[in-house]
This record gives structure tokens, C-alpha cells and sequence, in this order.
């Protein structure tokens, strides 16, 4: 029998006992998952108002980009587009974990996971934000000097570079958390 003083089960009495692990692991998530949400809007707006801000505008007569025949103009637009689908994607993954039941059995693989991918796609986003960045201020200022480009894309990812320093040992944790997981229940 699986029983414990009291007649409950293990699993039972474990997640009584452990009720208010629980409580603290929904707050945190809770709050952790509204405060990136946040930056993922943001970064989804920006994104979204900057597609229709072309850098170096079009041609009042032919309605043309200026800059269309511009490598830096391909770069900006593959980089602003990655940048939106990947703000999206992270805005759908913490929605996603905000409307979550929270059960204790989703702790196990569900929001680790989710908050793994979100957190993924918030870094991407910002990382191909600050490279559509890094190409607005080179069409815009059109430097011949390799190492002031050089120049400009290192300033440019400084943010990127300060929020992965600062997530990364939090990623690290979920992706092993997740790998874990998912190698114990693989095992069971």
C-alpha cells in the first residue's frame, strides 16, 4: 500500500506538504512571465511600426524605396520581420504560461518548457532587433569605414549583451531542468 499516517497517498501528501512551494513557484513564474511579456509588446510594436518606417523613405514621384538597391536595406528588413515573428511567438508562449492552470504536474514539463521557448524568442527578438538597428543607423548615416560599422553593431548589441548575461544562468537552469525531465520520463 502507498499510504502515509492519515490515509493519504504519497503523491497526496507530498503536494500538501508542499502547498506553498507551489504558491511561491506561481507567483514568481506569474510575475516573471508579466514583466517579459511587457518587453515582448514592446519590442512586437516597435517591430510592427518600423516595417512601415522604411528607412531613407521612397521616391515622391515613383513611390520606390530610395534605398532599395542597399544590401543594408535587405538586412533591415529580413532582421525587423525576424524580429516581429519572434516577439509574436514569444508574446503567444508567455500568454500561454499566464493562463496555465498551474497544476502541480505542470511544473514538471509543460512550464519549464514554455518558459525555455519564451525566453528564447524574447533573446531573438531582441537580438534581431538591435541588428535591424544596427542597419537603420548604417543606411541612414552610410559609413564607408569598416570599423565604424564594426563600431556602430557593438554598441548596438551592448542591450542584448547585458540581458543575456543577466538571463543566462535563469536559461540554463530551465534547459536543464527540461532535459532532465524529459530524459526521467523517457526512463519511466
Amino acid at each position: 500500500m502507498n499510504h502515509s499516517k492519515g490515509g493519504q497517498t504519497a503523491p497526496d501528501f507530498f503536494e500538501k506538504s508542499h502547498a506553498y512551494l507551489l504558491q511561491e513557484a506561481q507567483n514568481w513564474l506569474k510575475r516573471t512571465s508579466e514583466s517579459c511579456l511587457v518587453i515582448a509588446v514592446l519590442i512586437t510594436n516597435v517591430a510592427f511600426t518600423v516595417l512601415y518606417t522604411v528607412p531613407g523613405g521612397s521616391d515622391q514621384s515613383t513611390g520606390l524605396l530610395i534605398l532599395r538597391h542597399h544590401l543594408f536595406l535587405a538586412i533591415f528588413t529580413i532582421t525587423d520581420i525576424l524580429s516581429l515573428i519572434s516577439a509574436l511567438t514569444s508574446v503567444v508562449m508567455f500568454i500561454s504560461i499566464l493562463t496555465s492552470p498551474f497544476r502541480p504536474q505542470d511544473f514538471h514539463k509543460s512550464l519549464p518548457q514554455k518558459l525555455t521557448l519564451a525566453f528564447t524568442f524574447l533573446f531573438l527578438a531582441m537580438a534581431v532587433t538591435m541588428m535591424a538597428f544596427s542597419a537603420t543607423v548604417i543606411l541612414i548615416v552610410r559609413m564607408k569605414k569598416r570599423w565604424t560599422t564594426t563600431l556602430v553593431y557593438s554598441v548596438a548589441f551592448v542591450p542584448v549583451t547585458v540581458f543575456a548575461l543577466l538571463q543566462f544562468p535563469l536559461y540554463v537552469a530551465f534547459m536543464g531542468t527540461v532535459k532532465h525531465t524529459l530524459r526521467s520520463l523517457e526512463s519511466s
